[in-house]
């Protein structure tokens, strides 16, 4: 692609200015063979926009071109192996945190800098894994994709509970959320079906006891609360950053409540009333709404209830804060 790539910048000079170094080399007096080579550089620059920004494309010796830019014919025809990311800074603890968000993205995935100035973002998402085409809400947010295969064994403590009606007081250790269904598991006549949603209560529940042990209103709630080993591990891997420091970011604290609500809704058929969810998470309802939003999740009122329900495909609301600042920033970049 290397030579290609040079005539084609040679044949467009009407629109391009480009200058290459030597590319000098010395020679091994006995082999003949070039050492001590270097690189192959090439500065491009507009005509037509002087003041645009260089662009330089660099060649190892003896290889080709691997390069992809937006400003030339011959570079857009190369594959764009790179990694992207976001940086975010944190003025206050004067840190910076770096976020894959996709590999191996080809341009027209990433179109920045081209001459249309259009930009297609790839959004990394605070949520648990989801297929965003899913065409029935169960499959949007797959259960299994949630609990591990070798987890299920360790969330069985509820359907246990179910199976014997004299231990009625070991069910006030549970959140309200989980002791306000209890009554709909117990008439489940599908016994899988039973098994799978009392282990989403399960997990919900210890995800419910592990926000609040680091939460100041919520630690007495979580007091005493036996994590099982694997499910423990789980929730320190998912949601504790640094597991040296008593305390979770408030990113990892939103992704936390996101497993949560989707456990819930799971277990409530994708149509959830989020009163009791709300009290358990020791949050307020409004503020659980716009957890909900990004989930997807549609609000409305049905008899004086506010309900969220999971319509599909999954569309993701934006804020109208982050919507104004959007714009904001296309008007001063076109500016």
């Amino acid at each position: 692609m290397g030579d290609e790539h040079h005539n084609q910048e040679s044949g467009a000079s009407n629109s391009t200015d480009h200058h290459e170094d030597d590319n000098t080399c010395e020679e091994d007096p006995e082999t003949g063979e070039k050492v001590n080579e270097t690189p192959k550089v090439t500065v491009c620059r507009d005509k037509d926009e002087p003041n645009e920004r260089f662009e330089v494309v660099v060649s190892p010796p003896r290889a080709n071109v691997y390069f992809t830019g937006t400003s030339f014919s011959g570079e857009a025809a190369a594959p764009g192996t790179n990694t992207y990311a976001l940086g975010f800074g944190n003025g206050k603890t004067k840190r910076i945190r770096i976020l894959p968000v996709a590999t191996n993205k080809e341009q027209d995935n990433m179109n920045i800098g081209d001459s249309n100035r259009s930009t297609s973002c790839i959004v990394a998402r605070n949520i648990p894994p989801y297929d965003a085409s899913a065409t029935t809400p169960i499959k949007a947010y797959p259960l299994d994709k949630i609990i591990e295969e070798e987890e299920w064994d360790s969330l069985q403590d509820i359907y246990l509970l179910l199976q014997d009606e004299s231990v009625a007081a070991a069910v006030n250790a549970y959140p309200l959320f989980v002791r306000n269904r209890l009554h709909k598991l117990r008439d489940i006549e599908d016994d899988s079906e039973k098994k799978m949603l009392s282990a989403a209560l399960s997990l919900l529940t210890h995800l419910v006891k592990f926000k609040n042990m680091y939460s100041t209103g919520g630690f007495v709630s979580a007091k005493g609360h036996k994590f099982p080993g694997i499910i423990h591990q789980k929730c320190v891997t998912l949601f504790k950053k640094y597991p040296f420091l008593n305390e979770i970011s408030i990113d990892k604290t939103n992704l936390m409540i996101s497993y949560v609500l989707v456990l819930a809704l799971h277990v409530d058929n994708f149509k959830t009333d989020p009163e009791d969810i709300a009290k358990d998470l020791k949050m307020s309802a409004i503020e659980l709404r716009k957890h909900l939003a990004s989930l997807g999740c549609k609000l409305s009122w049905e008899k004086s209830i506010l309900v969220a329900t999971l319509p599909t495909p999954l569309k993701f609301s934006e804020s109208k804060l982050n919507t104004r600042r959007r714009k904001r920033a296309k008007i001063q970049y076109k500016g």
